[in-house]
């Protein structure tokens, strides 16, 4: 009796199942998926400013809105904030040889200062206003679930005396999606 009530005592204090005091158990497998943000753009992919020269005039530089719209789609399961940068432009984009000429996205003015250029993302129904793009994440808005927008783009061109003339001067817009 002895020895059955310290194996009782022990099974209690050791922490063993209460199965000991006659009671029953059972084990349910639980499992969870993790979502992860999801944005897509829509076709063609790609927004085009046709041919443009270079600013000339510091107090009224060339801006020209890009054709056509951002279009992007949340396609997570909850609300997603998306943020948007830009990049410096290269008349080599998208390959990664050395380029001849490079234009620095910045955002101020693009003259007098010479190969530097701006791109502005806003609403549709806007021109020259909005988020000035950046190399880095800047947030755009944040968008529920299955929800679509469309942003425009504009290009400030940089200063007459810029290198790249004659060349197709490239660069990422980028959409990114977090929660």
């Amino acid at each position: 009796m002895k020895r059955s009530l310290a194996a009782l005592v022990a099974a209690l204090v050791l922490g063993a199942p209460s199965a000991v005091l006659g009671e029953s158990s059972g084990t349910v497998p639980a499992q969870v998926e993790v979502a992860a943000p999801c944005i897509t753009i829509d076709a063609p992919g790609s927004v085009d400013y046709g041919t443009l020269a270079f600013s000339t005039d510091p107090n009224s530089p060339r801006i020209k809105r890009g054709s056509p719209d951002l279009g992007f789609n949340n396609c997570g399961v909850g609300d997603e904030h998306v943020f948007v940068n830009g990049m410096d432009a290269r008349d080599t984009f998208p390959t990664p040889d050395p380029p001849t000429a490079v234009w620095s996205l910045v955002g101020g003015s693009t003259c007098p200062q010479l190969n530097q250029y701006r791109i502005n993302v806003s609403q549709p129904t806007t021109t020259g206003t909005g988020i000035v793009l950046s190399n880095e994440l800047q947030e755009l808005e944040v968008l529920g679930a299955g929800a679509a927008d469309q942003q425009s783009t504009d290009l400030f061109m940089p200063c007459s005396g810029s290198d790249g003339a004659g060349k197709t001067m490239g660069f990422f817009i980028t959409l990114t999606a977090t929660f």
